[in-house]
């Protein structure tokens, strides 16, 4: 019997070196690579990683200000798009009095920098599944 179209694909479980730690706050990790899919959000991240003050000078912190002059943005696009990045894990949100505070999250960024690096490595490794067709 044929399956169904509609049935669910099967899950695999990831290999160890590549299944998430346990105390990570986004174990799927897919919110934080959505977060990363847009343009504008990637350019924001590397905006808080080399910032450049333009009316508010707060040590390793970016203000919503900044984003805005910097990205020609109006505030409510930057609240939005750095709600985003707030939620995945990647950016930290600080409010001091009337201002919003930004900056970026790097145990989560290493995180994903080494799930990556799992991937690649696991790539390029040699398969150790016998090939399409052989016989044991």
């Amino acid at each position: 019997m044929a399956p169904s179209p509609f049935s669910p694909l099967p899950q695999f479980p990831a290999p160890p070196e590549l299944a998430p730690p346990r105390s990570s706050r986004n174990p799927v990790r897919v919110e934080q690579f959505r977060a990363l899919a847009d343009p504008l959000r990637l350019r924001l991240l590397l905006f808080l990683a080399h910032p450049v003050a333009s009316c508010c000078r707060f040590p390793s912190l970016v203000c919503a200000c900044d984003l805005e002059q910097a990205f020609g943005m109006a505030q409510p696009m930057v609240s939005y798009h750095m709600g985003i990045l707030v939620r995945a894990g990647l950016v930290k949100a600080t409010k001091k009095g009337r201002w919003v505070l930004y900056s970026l999250q790097p145990q989560i960024l290493r995180e994903l920098a080494g799930f990556l690096e799992g991937l690649a490595q696991r790539a390029e490794a040699p398969s150790t599944a016998p090939a399409e067709g052989a016989t044991p």
